[in-house]
């Protein structure tokens, strides 16, 4: 909806607007607990984006999930 709104609006959208995206575990997103497959790090949860993660936002690419790492 708020795509939607923001292209009726004529405001400029990112290249990657709209587009699901599921990111590598290895690849800390900001808020989202980040193990990179290993249980050492379960309970880890990054305060900040990867700058390829960061850039994927700005692009306006939806994150909706992140992958395995086994």
């Amino acid at each position: 909806m708020i795509l939607a709104q923001a292209i009726a609006e004529g405001r400029e959208i990112g290249p990657l607007a709209g587009v699901p995206v599921g990111v590598k575990d290895n690849l800390c997103t900001k808020g989202v607990a980040t193990t990179c497959g290993s249980r050492i790090l379960q309970e880890f949860v990054p305060s900040y984006d990867a700058t390829s993660v960061m850039k994927l936002k700005e692009a306006g690419a939806v994150i909706i999930g992140k992958t395995n790492m086994d």
